[in-house]
């Protein structure tokens, strides 16, 4: 586990200083010059660590605001609605935003690199699991992610593939997941 989390800073640092060299490119293509875009997709997720789980699936979305061709400032919701036998019915929400950075706009294929950091907030019990009474519990969210998207049309684009570490600090438990989503990516607007 502890070789995963130090692969994803080194991996995120390497992304970033290429970032220079794809500069002098040519301008990107209409579906990189909107002004926002959103994701809906299924992503499966699974444990990394100890008693890791089986993969899990869940639909997911995503909105990006561009501020250039290359760069876009991401916003990630998510809520979770579960039962417990404790403690019954309970919701979970969470929140992670952070920088996209492009790279190969002007292509078909426009591969990606981001880190998103946020916060989450569910009803957790000493093993993880909803307690009942409910005891809340507010967590640190970080994420490091690459994936690639495909331009069907200027309007729309395929994710096919993102791929994302994730970590969460606190609460009854950290937690260390690996994720992975595909989905239709569809741009509104045009920027300035």
């Amino acid at each position: 586990m502890a070789r995963w989390s130090s692969m994803a800073p080194a991996l995120a640092g390497l992304l970033l200083i290429g970032a220079p060299a794809n500069a002098q490119d040519s301008p990107g293509s209409l579906q990189d010059a909107s002004r926002v875009g959103v994701f809906i997709g299924v992503e499966g997720t699974r444990d990394l660590g100890a008693g890791a789980q089986p993969w899990s699936s869940t639909p997911r979305l995503g909105i990006d605001m561009n501020l250039s061709d290359r760069v876009a400032l991401v916003f990630a919701p998510s809520l979770g609605v579960g039962t417990s036998s404790t403690s019954g019915s309970f919701v979970d929400y969470a929140m992670v935003a952070g920088p996209r950075l492009r790279f190969r706009t002007q292509k078909k294929v426009a591969p990606f690199a981001q880190v998103l950091a946020g916060i989450g907030r569910a009803p957790v019990g000493s093993d993880g699991t909803p307690s009942s009474p409910p005891d809340h519990a507010t967590t640190f969210l970080m994420s490091f992610a690459g994936g690639a998207d495909v331009a069907l049309t200027p309007r729309f684009a395929w994710r096919m593939v993102q791929l994302e570490e994730r970590n969460q600090i606190g609460g009854a438990r950290d937690t260390h997941q690996f994720a992975a989503s595909t989905g239709l990516v569809i741009r509104f607007g045009t920027r300035k």
